[in-house]
């Protein structure tokens, strides 16, 4: 089994793990390799096998930078994204100019 890629998640952990089928031996087994997005299992008769695919959703960064008017401003400020505040009194540090 496979997952293709994606540009929004990134894959974290690939894990599998069998059940032998009533009154039998259980001879599943499971092989992964997350670097290649793949597990490969072997199921006998009757047997039940469970691959999970763990994915993390990639997130974006803003990178903010304040010019400070007047020089005196304290450096707070409300981040607001489509008109939502996300992060209320944000703080710049202040930086001594030349």
């Amino acid at each position: 089994m496979t997952e293709d890629a994606s540009g929004e998640y990134e894959l974290k952990d690939v894990s599998c793990s069998g059940v032998a089928a009533p009154y039998k031996a259980k001879v599943s087994s499971a092989s992964t390799a997350l670097a290649y997005r793949k597990a490969a299992i072997k199921v006998g008769v009757g047997e039940k096998v469970t691959c999970v695919f763990t994915n993390q959703r990639k997130t974006g960064k803003i990178t903010v930078k304040k010019e400070l008017r007047p020089v005196d401003d304290a450096g707070r400020f409300d981040l607001q994204v489509d008109g939502h505040t996300v992060k209320a009194q944000a703080w710049y540090p202040r930086t001594p100019r030349a």
